[in-house]
């Protein structure tokens, strides 16, 4: 049932999978500012040449992530060659929201680096997403 809803059949528990069907309504249902925003609230600057179905996609991805068991994660972190080493949390809830966080960090550079960006040679996501914002708004 779940997974024709378009609810990734790895997040465990019917009140889990509600919820982030409630949330993920709650994205569709959202203008394009609106969605900017969200995005911005994870620390990434808006991304304006990005479409409404595009960050409606990446922020379901992070929703997603969230719930999703930090096994789980981290065998995504693996096959996006994503680090899961040096984590700073030493509970669960922590290293899933930092592992999540990385996830989400490495779709975006991703997109980055289709548009062109350089990002892996600045370092760090942080330094990137800044020449992100500066390159949105020329």
């Amino acid at each position: 049932y779940w997974k024709k809803k378009g609810i990734d059949d790895r997040i465990i528990g019917r009140s889990e999978a509600e919820d982030l069907l409630w949330e993920m309504q709650r994205l569709e249902e959202m203008s394009p500012m609106m969605l900017r925003e969200e995005h911005a609230k994870l620390g990434l600057p808006p991304e304006w040449d990005l479409d409404r179905h595009s960050m409606v996609t990446r922020l379901t991805k992070w929703l997603v992530w969230q719930r999703l068991p930090v096994a789980e994660l981290k065998k995504d972190c693996q096959q996006q060659h994503i680090a899961t080493g040096g984590l700073k949390a030493q509970v669960d809830p922590e290293q899933r929201r930092e592992l999540a966080h990385r996830l989400f960090v490495g779709s975006c550079r991703e997109a980055w680096e289709a548009k062109g960006s350089p990002v892996r040679r600045f370092g760090t996501v942080q330094a990137a997403a800044h020449l992100v914002e500066e390159f949105n708004r020329l």
